[in-house]
């Protein structure tokens, strides 16, 4: 075989079996580092565990931000999805973080609809929102919550996701006695606050610096949810 033969081998057949190889060992390291990410954003926040488990899926942490209680955990959810050739399962990691919101119990849930949100001005809190009474926020609270999830995400590579565009971030807001036992947020998390605010943020591995600049745009919703009570 050539030296010309040799290098097209290894370009065709060899160094695409190295980088799948090098992907398969990234992804491997990735879903170690984010299973606990919990654990290493507590640590540097200094939030210590409100919960106990084996399972470190199933610990929340807790503490103070600017003033506020929050708690968040880390939660793996597979998904699956078509890739041409067939379906593939993949694990995502992401964090679960809730916000004490006071001053307005009683309250029924506003949660975030399957409807898309736009850049378009005139598309009404109604558009994006549901919820069990429609006067139940300000006008001032439904622009904040609006501005909210209309921020969405940083586009190209984080953790596992490529994204083109900045999509929505989801929000959710629930009287304390309504909260769907789906969510599996126990009665240790938060137990003083009337009502939660609640994001599901799809990258765990965040920054402590980007945990604290998402914790501070929850910080304007809740005031101005609060205000509204006011």
């Amino acid at each position: 075989m050539s030296l010309g033969s040799l290098i097209w081998f290894a370009f065709l057949c060899v160094l695409p079996m190295v980088l799948f190889a090098g992907a398969i060992v990234w992804l491997i390291r990735y879903n170690a580092q984010a299973r606990l990410s919990g654990q290493e954003l507590a640590t540097r926040l200094g939030m210590p565990p409100i919960t106990e488990s084996k399972d470190p899926q199933q610990v929340w942490y807790g503490g103070e931000h600017n003033g506020r209680e929050v708690a968040f955990r880390p939660v793996a959810k597979r998904e699956r999805s078509y890739s041409g050739s067939g379906y593939t399962t993949s694990t995502r990691f992401w964090l679960q973080i809730a916000m004490a919101v006071q001053g307005i119990e009683p309250l029924k849930s506003v949660v975030i609809s399957g409807r898309s949100v736009s850049a378009d001005p005139d598309q009404s809190f109604e558009d994006v929102f549901t919820t069990d009474d429609p006067n139940l926020v300000s006008a001032e609270a439904q622009v904040a919550m609006l501005e909210f999830v209309r921020k969405g995400y940083p586009t190209g590579l984080t953790g596992t996701t490529f994204r083109m565009n900045k999509g929505i971030r989801s929000l959710a807001l629930y009287g304390r006695a309504e909260v769907p036992d789906g969510l599996a947020i126990s009665a240790d998390v938060l137990p003083k606050a009337p009502a939660l605010l609640l994001h599901d943020h799809y990258d765990s591995t965040l920054s402590a610096e980007a945990f604290g600049a998402l914790l501070d745009d929850m910080v304007i919703v809740a005031q101005a949810v609060e205000s509204s009570a006011a």
